[in-house]
Formats: C-alpha cells, structure tokens, sequence
C-alpha cells in the first residue's frame, strides 16, 4: 500500500482567525509543529506557519490577518506524487488535509 495523506498526515488542533499571535505560537512549540490550520466552524480557511508569525506586529495580532488564504490543502486519499507536486505548485512546506470542506490533519514537508 502506498502512502497517503492520510496515512502521513498528523492530527493537530486548529486555531481560529480571532487567535492571538502569542497563543498560537505556544501551541505550535508545545506540538513541536511549525504551522497550524486556521478553521471557521471546521472549514479550513487558512494555514499559518512560523514565517507568518514572525511578521506579526506584536503578540496579540490575529492569525486570521496573517494566514495563508486560501489554505494548501489535499484530500486524505492524494498520494505522495500528488502531495510533492502541490507542495511545489502551492510553494509551500506544508498542507492541510481535508475531507470535502472539513480539515481532517496537516501534513509537513519535514515530515514527509
């Protein structure tokens, strides 16, 4: 069986676009991970990466103002070609994983 988002992806908790800049990046180093999906009402609307965040004014801007919109995304059952080739299209070191409209995990390039 080959990989799969979903088989690659982990499961991380979203933030939302009225998140401070400070939380998020408390959360990002508790995960050890370097971005988080931004949701509304499980809708994934943005990603927001360690890059992002250091262009934050000061610590309690919102994410919402700094993600990447729309989200890098792919479905659970896009295969590693599939993913390489959006990371490369999206220029991006990472992508959300979602079921329809609803995100489902994240999956980074330093993971992968």
């Amino acid at each position: 069986m080959s990989d799969t988002a979903r088989t690659l992806m982990r499961k991380v908790p979203a933030v939302e676009p009225d998140t401070e800049v400070s939380e998020a990046i408390r959360l990002m180093r508790r995960l050890h991970v370097h971005h988080l999906p931004v949701v509304e009402q499980r809708h994934c609307v943005g990603l927001v990466g360690e890059q992002e965040l250091a262009d934050a004014i000061g610590p309690d801007d919102l994410v919402g103002l700094l993600c990447r919109r729309p989200a890098p995304c792919v479905s659970p059952d896009a295969d590693r070609r599939h993913i390489d080739e959006q990371l490369r299209r999206d220029h991006t070191d990472a992508l959300g994983v979602v079921d329809g409209v609803h995100l489902v995990g994240l999956l980074e390039g330093d993971q992968l």
